[in-house]
């Protein structure tokens, strides 16, 4: 019993936990709301800074003092900035970690930041996981972590190919209409407000992102290169480059624009092309996961003691958690013999 109310009071607890994340979290500061549209750390005055007295006292003392107290020279000079390069490559890795969850986020348009993310799936996989144990098959609850990073990775990477698709398939309209607004006289930064007011969806977000950006102090090539990070569209990369290298060396940035669409068009017709030849496969990927389910849902409505061994035998609910890992890693091979990369 006491086993048992303890992993009920961790469950309780992470329960709690991400409740008070969720809801009760701090609001974000000025400083961060404006690093999020501009990417820059905001930090305070030289003035309004609070100094250590540590610091004061060394730089008052001067370094040569400092060595002769402690009497080991070199050492004592260089042992900090080993630990400050230890301490730096830490945090580097962290950031890189943290700024790639970032990218995933934004790419999948999901609204939260990596550390929301983060702690949320702990306490969601780990409330699981505790619960699971105090089941008789407590050993399945191991299978939970990796399972769990397999339907995220999914979830995500589901998430992202929709809003990619969806911005792809807007940039054709988009470089026609910002062509045509500039050989109306308009500027580029006016299109980018006219793309605002007429496009929807993720092409709306990010032009309306980059245009929020803009009004802060980011130049227009950062802004640009920036939402093309976010979305991760190959075709985008190639409109900001042009547009990059029209504003450095000039010329008619209609007329490229138009090539660019002329492109993109061509592509979209050769991808449906593709679509329609790999029909037959994506089709077989499909009815290799949907058929095994089928089938077991007919014999436990048909026979369901015969099925029923399955699901009250510990041997029977590992090879059901083994069958599912298959078919997800066999239905991924087959999407990547279908999916042709142009």
């Amino acid at each position: 019993m006491g086993y048992v109310a303890l992993l009920t009071g961790i469950s309780v607890f992470i329960l709690a936990w991400l409740l008070f994340e969720t809801v009760l979290r701090r609001k974000l500061t000025i400083a961060e709301r404006v690093r999020d549209l501009t990417g820059e750390r905001v930090s305070l005055p030289q003035a309004s800074r609070p100094k250590s007295r540590g610091l004061l006292r060394l730089r008052e003392a001067g370094q040569p003092q400092l060595q002769q107290q402690n009497g080991k020279g070199t050492e004592a000079r260089h042992m900090p900035f080993a630990l400050g390069r230890k301490n730096a490559a830490r945090r580097a890795k962290q950031a890189s970690f943290k700024a790639n969850v970032e990218v995933w986020l934004r790419r999948a348009d999901m609204k939260l930041s990596a550390r929301d993310f983060i702690t949320r799936w702990l306490a969601v996989v780990g409330t699981v996981t505790i619960l699971s144990l105090l089941t008789p098959l407590a050993y399945v609850g191991v299978l939970i972590v990796p399972m769990s990073f397999v339907v995220t990775a999914i979830y995500l990477r589901l998430r992202m190919q929709r809003r990619l698709h969806q911005f792809n398939d807007g940039l054709y309209d988009m470089l026609v209409l910002v062509s045509n607004a500039l050989r109306a006289g308009h500027s580029f930064v006016q299109a980018m407000h006219l793309i605002v007011e007429e496009s929807v969806g993720a092409m709306h977000e990010e032009f309306e992102r980059a245009e929020a950006e803009m009004q802060v102090g980011v130049l227009l090539e950062d802004a640009l290169n920036r939402a093309a990070e976010r979305v991760g569209s190959e075709d985008f990369d190639l409109i900001v480059t042009a547009i990059s290298i029209q504003r450095q060396i000039g010329g008619n940035l209609a007329e490229v624009l138009d090539r660019i669409a002329s492109t993109i068009a061509e592509r979209v017709k050769l991808k449906r092309e593709i679509k329609a030849l790999t029909s037959q496969g994506r089709l077989s990927a499909a009815i290799f996961m949907g058929l095994p389910a089928g089938v077991a849902v007919l014999l436990y409505i048909i026979n369901p003691s015969y099925m029923s061994v399955l699901f009250q035998t510990s041997l029977g609910l590992l090879l059901v958690v083994v069958a599912v890992l298959g078919q997800i890693v066999g239905y991924f091979f087959i999407r990547r013999i279908v999916n042709v990369q142009l």
